[in-house]
């Protein structure tokens, strides 16, 4: 069971699905904890299947928030798809996207096809829910 935020508080999100791509690590964690710490449910995916289930037990500990773990490579239009699908047929009331998860190449970070492939693909998943991202 999800606590009940304390009154108050800026945004509460109690209840709201709220999806983050490199929600594992880094900044992507920072704000998933930021999420469920305003109630939301959260959706954390990353690559790697072992940082993705501690950083799920991590969250849960300290939140109090429902968390679950999809393991998914954003560089891969299949793995993408197939997110997408298992997301919208899991959370029909999807309300939050933050795309925090990077594609580098080398040290710099660089825009790619595949990178707009991801942003079409959640972009029609949310549309149809009056979601924001």
């Amino acid at each position: 069971m999800i606590p009940a935020p304390a009154a108050g508080d800026a945004e509460l999100l109690y209840g709201d699905v709220c999806v983050v791509t490199g929600g594992t690590d880094g900044i992507g964690k920072a704000i998933a904890r930021g999420l469920a710490r305003r109630g939301g449910e959260l959706v954390i995916i990353g690559r790697d299947s072992s940082k993705g289930e501690l950083c799920k037990r991590e969250l849960e500990s300290s939140t109090g928030a429902r968390v679950t773990y999809l393991r998914g490579e954003l560089s891969d239009r299949r793995d993408i798809d197939a997110l997408v699908v298992k997301i919208s047929r899991r959370w029909p009331a999807l309300r939050f996207l933050v795309h925090s998860a990077g594609i580098l190449a080398g040290r710099k970070a660089v825009p790619t096809i595949k990178q707009i492939l991801i942003d079409h693909s959640f972009d029609r998943l949310l549309s149809r829910r009056g979601s924001r991202t």
